[in-house]
């Protein structure tokens, strides 16, 4: 299939019933409860949104995500959708959320964004978000101007390298004081991991795209 294929393939799925938290917990810390538990969120969590933005360049599909610089905070040095808080004062809905966040953080334009929809909502407890991650189409490739603060590295991913096989693995790293097995996405040197992962699970899901059967990484690289 050619880009604007995958795309309005994409955007027919996306008004279907989604895979939901199956999808998403394939990539879940071994920490997290499965599927099978109550996963909404509590009733004090705080409502967020990312964008999960597809463009094209030499006619491949890219996904822009970013790599947080390093803090005190639970999401250091992690990879991420750009995204964030609902702010009453700045956004009627979600969706404003989401493209509001993304031009802060990384300077991606909302006029050259198309909306085609979202997908599962997952809860975050570290910092107790419950976020809403949605799909978004761009003509253009986004001319970044990363907020220095939120954004240490801007990583582009292509779609195609996403499901190569050894990209989906399983290590055994050291989080919170105890070892576990972490499912990530291993990728040009960078590592995918957490709620990230799992909403890029259930989205290679929606373009029949799902990860290769998780691989024990030869690497048992223990901590982060």
């Amino acid at each position: 299939m050619n880009v604007r294929q995958v795309v309005e393939q994409l955007e027919h799925r996306l008004q279907q019933p989604l895979p939901g938290a199956k999808a998403q917990y394939r990539m879940a810390p071994a920490h997290r409860p499965g599927p099978d538990v109550d996963h909404a969120p509590p009733p004090h969590a705080r409502q967020a949104a990312v964008l999960i933005l597809l463009f094209e360049r030499a006619g491949q599909l890219y996904i822009p995500m970013m790599q947080r610089p390093p803090d005190s905070g639970p999401h250091s040095r992690q990879i991420s959708f750009p995204g964030g808080a609902y702010e009453e004062e700045h956004d009627q809905n979600l969706a404003e959320t989401a493209l509001r966040e993304s031009e802060e953080e990384m300077g991606i334009r909302p006029e050259h964004v198309r909306l085609i929809g979202s997908i599962s909502p997952i809860y975050v407890a570290p910092s107790n978000y419950s976020v809403l991650p949605f799909v978004g189409y761009s003509e253009v490739a986004p001319d970044y101007v990363p907020d220095p603060t939120e954004v240490e590295e801007v990583v582009e991913l292509p779609l195609e390298e996403l499901t190569r096989p050894g990209c989906a693995v399983s290590s055994v790293w050291e989080l919170r004081g105890q070892k576990m097995a972490v499912p990530h996405f291993q990728i040009r040197g960078k590592r995918i991991w957490g709620a990230s992962a799992m909403m890029l699970s259930e989205f290679l899901c929606l373009i029949d795209r799902s990860p290769e059967p998780l691989l024990l990484s030869t690497d048992d690289t223990v901590g982060r």
